[in-house]
């Protein structure tokens, strides 16, 4: 790719950030990031003390003449990223412990059919890409009005909701996150699920490279925080 197409990309996470600026006026906003093919950035709202709503914009190119803005919630709660850093000996704090895709949520919600992520050309101009990202943002908005609208508790209400559509809304959770999440929010059934499908993950992996020195340690590892996250959640 040339170092024209860099700075293409660069113009469009430029024109994003602006025309997501104007639709979401509160809420915090990354420095994003470019590449030659692809831009992205971030944007953060906080629904209570230690609970923020993140957003991920990202716009790609999907074929040669064509891209696409793809745009993800991503949950975080520091309550949970204190559980689930004691139980990985880690710090987590700051992370999302899910997310999710903000149109598949919306066809859901909405029941409608899910439709792809927008096309767009390679060089859309600035109303082309407001228009998408205008599109995304009411989306979003009518997600926070199906669940009452933005509090501690219909946040979680809507982190359950996406733990229970997990392949309706292509969530992704991490295993400790998802089930100190569930666990915080009433859920214990689905918070053991959560162990149990990650101890089976690693059984799984054991058993397809038994030799495997550094998946048997990790594994050990992981074990031993599966056992400190059922001491809490049990």
């Amino acid at each position: 790719m040339s170092e024209c197409a860099s700075d293409r990309w660069a113009e469009q996470l430029k024109l994003g950030k602006m025309a997501w600026k104007r639709l979401r006026p509160t809420e915090s906003l990354s420095s994003g990031s470019s590449t030659n093919r692809h831009y992205g950035f971030g944007s953060l709202q906080e629904v209570a003390p230690g609970v923020e709503f993140g957003i991920n914009v990202q716009g790609w190119q999907i074929r040669d003449g064509l891209s696409s803005i793809r745009v993800q919630a991503r949950l975080l709660d520091y309550r949970v990223t204190a559980l689930w850093s004691f139980a990985e000996n880690r710090d987590t704090a700051g992370v999302q412990f899910l997310d999710f895709d903000v149109l598949a949520a919306h066809c859901l919600t909405e029941d409608k059919r899910l439709v792809p992520s927008p096309c767009l050309g390679l060089e859309p101009d600035r109303e082309e890409i407001a228009s998408v990202l205008a599109m995304y943002s009411s989306m979003i908005d009518r997600l926070w009005e199906s669940f009452g609208g933005p509090s501690r508790a219909n946040f979680e209400a809507l982190a359950i909701w996406a733990m229970s559509k997990r392949e309706g809304v292509g969530l992704h959770a991490n295993a400790f996150g998802g089930a100190f999440a569930a666990f915080l929010y009433g859920d214990r059934d689905r918070a053991r699920q959560f162990l149990i499908d990650l101890e089976a993950s690693w059984d799984q992996r054991l058993s397809d490279g038994p030799g495997n020195a550094a998946v048997q340690k990790v594994r050990s590892e992981t074990l031993a925080a599966i056992a400190r996250a059922r001491a809490i959640i049990s």
